[in-house]
């Protein structure tokens, strides 16, 4: 019987049906894994039997320690010392073990907890987009931020703060989506016995930072958009139009069919399954974005092929300065500043979080440029009604000579134009 089997002997009653009581005691367990159980008919003889196994048991115990060679008992005195500078002792030591050492399913790597975890989360109807995000963005540096090998349940709270502070080139922003992201998937993993401690939930998160808008001036925009149209992008401009003017995410846009977009009735719909946190909703779109949808209107899918890779090349060669999230954040900024109603603002984007995008975003744009941003329409657009402005004005002038005496016209301040009289001459004759 090895040691680990023995035990201190435990004594108790048993009451059998007819009335009589017996006296239990455990001293172990059997080699096949059974507890070792000795009966007696009087309390005084188990509690005799108890007393003597006892004895024995600290003396078979010495003599353990005794058998131990020095290497061994070195390594214990060790261990005890470590132990004994940390307030705490080796059945404390051992308990933690037990408890946290090895989960009840078994040790995995973090690419296997991963796996698990991503497969677990698409089976239950999360979006692709998500699942994409989770591991590209935030589980593939967590995979190459240690070997291979490693199991997540060896990871400290120390291994995961020399993790996440290592990357010195992250914002506190990102810094705390990385610390969300993990402690998800290590909640996951607890909640399915793959783990028993969550590394990631006790580190400090940095203090919320307020992003700056990253805008582009209503000329700017306008000039990506003309350049597109005029070089026969028409898949990306209606993209960045749903975009700059209609509140669709990056992300969406490049889910959404034409037959989501209403242009008779200016509203364009995001369901769940094109939207990034499966929340449905229908915005409106603005009059200047209707004039560049119709000129792009088309079926089927509204992004092109290679969507991201199309945009970056796009702005290249329209030589715009694009910083990311520049589209989202100009119609935040600039339909924040036209309606002065962040709830309404953040409901068009999708946010939950009304009072946050109003720090963010109120007054971070040049009043002036509001209106022009509202105003941006395609060249052609204006041309055609330059033409018709022209032709009504030629118009207007003509039906204002035909009501003059002498034929002419002049136009006012108000741009209409007005009749000029000229003095009448009155003959009368040899009257007098």
């Amino acid at each position: 019987m090895r040691l680990a089997q023995i035990q201190k002997a435990r004594i108790w009653p048993q009451k059998h049906r007819s009335g009589n009581v017996t006296w239990k005691v455990q001293i172990g367990k059997k080699n096949d894994g059974k507890a070792d159980i000795r009966s007696f008919a009087r309390e005084n003889e188990a509690k005799q039997f108890q007393l003597e196994w006892n004895s024995k048991l600290v003396a078979k115990k010495k003599d353990f320690l005794t058998d131990l060679n020095q290497v061994a008992r070195t390594e214990i005195l060790a261990a005890l010392a470590k132990l004994e500078a940390n307030g705490a002792t080796i059945n404390e030591a051992v308990d933690f073990f037990l408890k946290f050492a090895r989960p009840a399913k078994g040790q995995i790597t973090i690419t296997e907890a991963i796996n698990i975890f991503l497969k677990a989360k698409a089976g239950v109807g999360r979006s692709p987009i998500y699942i994409r995000n989770c591991k590209m963005t935030f589980f593939q540096p967590f995979q190459r931020g240690f070997p291979s090998k490693t199991l997540v349940n060896e990871i400290t709270s120390a291994d995961a703060k020399k993790y996440i502070y290592s990357h010195k080139h992250w914002s506190p922003t990102t810094v705390t989506s990385h610390i969300n992201y993990l402690t998800t998937l290590y909640h996951f993993l607890i909640k399915n016995h793959y783990a028993n401690l969550n590394p990631f939930r006790t580190l400090d998160k940095p203090a919320r930072v307020v992003i700056k808008a990253k805008t582009l001036s209503p000329e700017e925009v306008r000039q990506l958009l003309q350049y597109a149209l005029a070089n026969g992008k028409r898949a990306e401009c209606a993209c960045m139009t749903l975009v700059f003017f209609c509140g669709v995410r990056v992300q969406e846009v490049g889910r959404l069919e034409w037959k989501r977009v209403d242009l008779k009735h200016r509203r364009v719909t995001v369901e769940l399954e094109e939207a990034k946190k499966r929340r449905r909703r229908v915005n409106v779109i603005s009059p200047n974005a209707v004039e560049w949808l119709k000129l792009c209107q088309s079926d089927g899918r509204i992004a092109p092929n290679n969507y991201n890779q199309q945009m970056k090349r796009l702005r290249r060669r329209a030589k715009i300065h694009y910083v990311q999230n520049a589209m989202r954040h100009c119609f935040s900024a600039y339909h924040l500043a036209a309606c002065g109603d962040a709830n309404k603002t953040a409901f068009m984007l999708g946010h939950t979080n009304a009072q946050l995008l109003y720090q963010t975003y109120y007054a971070s744009v040049n009043p002036d440029d509001v209106a022009r941003y509202w105003d941006i329409i395609p060249d052609s657009v204006i041309a055609e009604r330059k033409a018709e402005n022209q032709k009504s004005d030629a118009k207007d002038k003509e039906y204002a000579e035909s009501l003059s005496n002498i034929g002419q016209a002049i136009k006012g301040d108000d741009g209409s134009w007005h009749p000029i009289m000229g003095e009448q001459e009155t003959n009368f004759g040899d009257s007098f």
